[in-house]
């Protein structure tokens, strides 16, 4: 693990994330403790949308974090399978997190949760499926992965609306809810990646 102390720590990511891990509690406590009578109110709907914002932040933070850890393995001299493997074993990583916090969940909600609960979508697992995704662009160089990240950015700002306008009937139910996420939503960090070129800090 990273020392926090460390001079070449980014802190505003540090900073980010807590800030990202507070709204998001804040929106589970609102859920868990306001009557049902109270979920049309103004400061309910407020919470669940800031809420909301957290999953976006975080998925953010990961296309800038493995830009920085691609920048880092290139600067060490990595060959590009091995800068792939790095970048694939940390969204293993995450995954592996998904999974077992998925797992608690349903343990702690036994007798009554169904097997099916361990696989509903959370937003690590869109980081790890997004981090996957990324991990290709490792095997070029930083110089084009901002440009590539600019372009892939611009397409998918492009072709969200459009996505999000097409008819999913035919989708199997199970996918809207399990370890499927949608294709805007779990990629939607890829071109976090433009801004991020030339720091080999620690994230």
């Amino acid at each position: 693990m990273p020392n926090p102390d460390s001079p070449t720590r980014l802190r505003y990511l540090d900073w980010t994330r807590g800030v990202a891990a507070l709204i998001m509690l804040q929106g589970h406590t609102f859920h868990s403790f306001t009557r049902v009578n109270l979920h049309e109110t103004g400061p309910y709907v407020l919470s669940q949308y800031l809420g909301g914002i957290a999953p976006a932040i975080f998925l953010f933070l990961t296309g800038v974090t493995m830009a920085f850890r691609m920048d880092s393995d290139e600067r060490r001299g990595l060959a590009p399978l091995a800068r792939v493997l790095s970048a694939l074993s940390r969204a293993r990583y995450l995954l592996v997190i998904a999974f077992l916090f998925r797992i608690q969940l349903w343990l702690f909600s036994l007798p009554g949760a169904a097997p099916s609960q361990m696989l509903k979508v959370d937003v690590l697992n869109c980081m790890a499926l997004t981090g996957a995704a990324l991990s290709v662009l490792a095997l070029f160089r930083t110089s084009d992965r901002v440009k590539m990240g600019v372009a892939m950015g611009l397409l998918i700002a492009v072709a969200s609306p459009v996505v999000s306008q097409l008819d999913w009937s035919w989708a199997p139910r199970w996918s809207s809810s399990t370890s499927c996420p949608t294709i805007c939503f779990s990629v939607c960090s890829l071109g976090a990646h433009s801004s991020h070129s030339d720091s080999p800090q620690e994230v």
